[in-house]
Order: structure tokens, then sequence, then C-alpha cells
């Protein structure tokens, strides 16, 4: 079932050898790891909600969302790794594949309706999700940086009042990473936001797209 991060763990594997697989859903809203969410803190394990979360991370392993199996509509509250309202999380040195969402969300918390700030997601591999492989829905100050990625960084606010600002999406490649060869990177950029101080300052450079 979905892994709920702490603060201050890191959830660190062997690399290609280190496999986590994703058991059957029939209801959405299941990422694979979640850090943060609209819980309260509890003093002790089982951590029934773990509020907004800061300084966790994820690296090195393979995460493999088992999209085929899941009979639940795929959609954005199902990715294979779901930072909600948190900061300063990390996710490093990591393959993510066959979510039935997008690959990660940076994204707000429905109770603070606060976004996910200066959170640092590099040097994965992200491919063959349902959704955007990375999806930037509520946040500023986050990186996304130097990432083999099939399919697209999406830059898009999915409330009226959330922000999107000052993220760096820096230095990513298609899957295969051949400067040589065409791209299959895609970076989109959009805001349901009708204010344009929530939009602004973004910065995208260095990509192959």
């Amino acid at each position: 079932d979905t892994l709920h991060l702490n603060n201050n763990v890191i959830l660190e594997g062997g690399g290609a050898c280190t496999l986590l697989s994703f058991v059957a859903h029939t209801t959405t809203k299941n990422p694979v790891i979640r850090i943060g969410d609209s819980g309260v803190v509890s003093a002790a394990p089982p951590w029934p909600g773990n509020g907004a979360v800061t300084r966790a991370g994820v690296r090195n392993l393979r995460i493999n969302g088992q999209s085929a199996t899941q009979t639940f509509a795929g959609e954005e509250f199902s990715p294979c790794i779901f930072i909600w309202g948190s900061t300063y999380n990390a996710v490093q040195d990591t393959e993510l594949t066959n979510c039935k969402g997008d690959g990660i969300t940076i994204g707000y918390e429905l109770g603070r309706s606060v976004g996910a700030d200066f959170n640092h997601i590099s040097h994965n591999k992200i491919f063959t999700n349902t959704r955007q492989q990375v999806s930037i829905t509520f946040g500023s100050d986050n990186t996304i940086e130097y990432n083999n990625i099939t399919g697209s960084i999406d830059l898009e606010t999915d409330v009226g009042t959330g922000q999107i600002r000052k993220n760096v999406i820096h230095g990513n490649t298609g899957r295969n990473g051949n400067l040589d060869n065409a791209s299959d990177l895609i970076i989109s950029l959009a805001s349901l936001s009708t204010a344009k101080i929530n939009y602004f300052g973004n910065i995208v450079t260095s990509n192959v797209i």
C-alpha cells in the first residue's frame, strides 16, 4: 500500500537491484510513496497522518507502479511519488515507471491550501507513467534537473489560487539521454490561475526537447 515518509526519513535502495512493486488497488488516490498529507502528525507509529513533511527523500532504487494491475482510472493523485504541501524533500537516482498517475507530482495540501516548495528532483529515469512524468500543480522554488524522461514535465496549476513561481527546469533530456538524437522530452507551461503574480519567474534552460 502507499508508503508514507515522515520528516528526515530517507528511503535509500541499493540501485537497480532494489525494486518497490505496487499492489493492486480499486480506488483512486493511491500514490506508491507519499511525502506529506492532510493528517495531523502523530507522536508514535503508525503515523496516520504526517501533515507537512520536510527533508525526506527517496534515492537509488526502482519503483514500478504496476499500472496494468490497477483497476481505478488514472488520475493526478496516484503518482509514483506525491510530494504534497511539503518542503525541502528530494528524489534522486531513482527509476519511476508504470504508475497510474504522474511519475512525480509536486502539489498542494487541501487542508492548508499551500504548495510544495524547495523540493529537488534530479538524476532520475522517469517513463511509461499514465499521466505526466513530472508535474508541478502548486509549488515554488522547486528544482527539476538532469533527469532522463520520456514524456512531459508539466507546470500547471490545478486550482485557481495555486502558485507556480521560480521553479528551475534544467538539463533534462529524453530517456536515452543522447544529445545526437531527437529527444522524447516535452515541457509544458500552462496556468489555470488568472492572476499573473501566481505564475512567474520559472526558469527553463538547457533541456533537450
